[in-house]
Parts: C-alpha cells; structure tokens; sequence
C-alpha cells in the first residue's frame, strides 16, 4: 500500500475537524504516527542533518583560515603556544609542522572550505526543500537548477542573517559596556 492509498483512507486531521468532532487524544496520537511512518520523517530528519552537519568542517577549515589570514588577530601564535604547553612532547612535532603548513597556505584552504560549505549548505537546504514536499504532499515542479539558485540565495541571506545577528549582538555589548 502506498502512501498516497493510506492518505485517501484517513483524512489528515484539520484544525476545523479538532474543533468541529473533537477526536480523542488517542485517535489524534495514531493518525500522527501514521503521518509520520508514512513520510518516513526520521530518516528525511536524517538526511537534512547529516548534510548539516557535513557543512560544518568545512566552515570551520574556512574560518581557522579566515582568522589565521587577519593581520590582527595572533591566533596561531596562541594556537602554538597553547600546543607546546599540553600537547606530549611525541607529537609536537608533527602537529605543530601540521598546523604551521596550515598558516602557509592560507588562501587556498580559505577557498576550498568555502566552496565546500556553500556546497554542503545548498545540498542540505536542496535535502530540506525535497523533505518539506514529501511531508506536505507536495510534488516538485521546479527544475534542479532553480531548486540550486533557491538553495543558493537561501543560503547567501541565511549568512546575512548570521552575520547581521553576531555584529548586533557585538554591536549590544559594545554599547552596554559604554553606557557603564
């Protein structure tokens, strides 16, 4: 039996039936279970954070680059000094030429960790829109390339959004610590 067949036996439930019919708390619990093994929704919630979690090392290769690159900061002479402190000294050696090959070729992992996180967002936001359809019975109608410049304007006015809310929430601290 497919999902489509088993939607047509029971009708999903609606705000006008809860208030209408008043269907008990144990016929609501089974229709929802029903809904949710149906559209297999563990494994669609699966699928979208896996690809978000995926996006996460390569973000932060390009953030430890991006920081690395500032002039200002000094964030790998900590990095360092912190490692010569509590590393064993076995494996100084090679974790310190490790990271210091990183400090040397900045550019090129600022570049792949930032293709690699603007990749694994727009597949787990092209994942997300995929799953929505699948929950809410909608067939797809646009072609992978506008799914891919949604995923891809989605993810550019997501990184808006978290830049906008780090330099607020910066710009907050700033103005409380003036305002003492």
């Amino acid at each position: 039996m497919t999902g489509a067949e088993i939607r047509n036996n029971v009708d999903p439930v609606s705000f006008k039936e809860l208030g209408r019919d008043r269907i008990s708390i144990k016929e609501l619990t089974k229709r929802v279970w029903r809904e949710i093994d149906v559209d297999n929704v563990p494994g669609l919630a699966a699928q979208t954070s896996y690809y978000f979690v995926l996006a996460l090392f390569p973000f932060l290769i390009f953030l430890a680059a991006l920081v690395g690159s500032l002039p200002f900061t000094g964030l790998w002479d900590e990095v360092l000094a912190w490692m010569t402190q509590h590393l064993p000294l076995e494996r100084q050696h090679l974790i310190l030429q490790t990271v210091t090959s990183l400090a040397r070729g900045r550019q090129s992992f600022l570049s792949i960790g930032l293709l690699g996180t603007v990749w694994a967002v727009c597949a787990g936001l092209m994942n997300l829109m995929c799953s929505l359809n699948t929950v809410y019975d909608v067939e797809e109608t646009r072609s992978f390339w506008k799914r891919l410049v949604l995923a891809l304007v989605m993810f550019f006015v997501l990184t808006f959004l978290f830049i906008g809310s780090f330099g607020l929430l910066s710009a907050g601290d700033w103005l409380g610590t003036l305002a003492r």
